[in-house]
């Protein structure tokens, strides 16, 4: 299932200087209409996950007979 609109996440320029990466993983719930309703933080960098989860909460999918859940995962590389 891939989304109609992706935004990227943005990596928090104080973290690229500091050489400071990782994986952040999320659960997301999507409306039947393609809306993201929940994004819940699973596992990484909580500063590197709320840029993610800011991103997420902005995709939009197309229309489905039912809620649907996915596990979404970001790798941040300060490279």
């Amino acid at each position: 299932m891939g989304s109609l609109v992706h935004i990227e996440p943005e990596y928090p320029e104080t973290l690229r200087q500091a050489g400071i990466g990782g994986t952040v993983r999320m659960q997301i719930t999507i409306s039947p209409q393609g809306r993201v309703e929940t994004v819940d933080l699973l596992g990484g960098n909580p500063i590197l996950g709320e840029s993610a989860m800011k991103a997420v909460q902005q995709w939009v999918y197309a229309a489905a007979a039912w809620r649907t859940k996915l596990l979404v995962r970001f790798a941040f590389d300060p490279q």
